[in-house]
């Protein structure tokens, strides 16, 4: 068990073996908790203090799935490629490429009801990127909605050189096939 800052509250690690892959890890968290929401945060992204009480501050709609946080670069990243990523938004769920009014969210910060969740079949695992897209594209076929909170804040850490950025866009592409 470790503490989260901020909180009295201890928060248990999972560990997932089974498969090398960010959604069966999900999934594998999401089996060993018990609460009716679950939030997904990437380990590249620091939530705000408060980022659970931003969350739930305006009440949620019963047919909401899923609430995408924002996502925004880590302002403290000096490095070009980490800047450049940064002023393109990437992540950014309120101007990037990724918005839940077109669909779709990052799972990067995601809120999602466990009931919703489980209904459409949790993560698809086997697949490299872009399961949190799958996931929304299955919620919103199901008839869940997908809300946005842009108070819900993370700041995330983009890759620093640009091998490791034309990765992660390469990965990301493979997803989308």
């Amino acid at each position: 068990m470790i503490a989260i800052a901020g909180t009295e509250r201890p928060v248990r690690v999972v560990h997932a073996h089974r498969e090398r892959s960010s959604y069966h890890a999900r999934n594998a968290g999401a089996r060993a908790s018990r609460n009716p929401w679950l939030l997904f945060l990437d380990a590249d992204c620091q939530p705000v203090p408060g980022i659970l009480d931003a969350y739930f501050a305006v009440p949620i709609q019963h047919r909401c799935g899923a609430v995408a946080g924002q996502i925004q670069g880590d302002p403290g990243q000096r490095s070009r490629v980490a800047r450049y990523a940064r002023s393109r938004r990437i992540f950014d769920h309120a101007e990037g490429l990724i918005r839940p009014g077109h669909g779709g969210a990052a799972g990067g910060n995601l809120l999602v009801r466990r009931a919703a969740f489980e209904h459409v079949g949790r993560f698809a695992e086997g697949i490299r990127s872009r399961g949190d897209l799958n996931l929304c594209r299955r919620l919103r076929g199901a008839g869940w909605t997908i809300e946005f909170s842009g108070r819900a804040l993370v700041r995330h850490r983009h890759h620093e050189s640009l091998p490791g950025l034309l990765g992660a866009i390469a990965r990301y592409g493979a997803g989308a096939r």
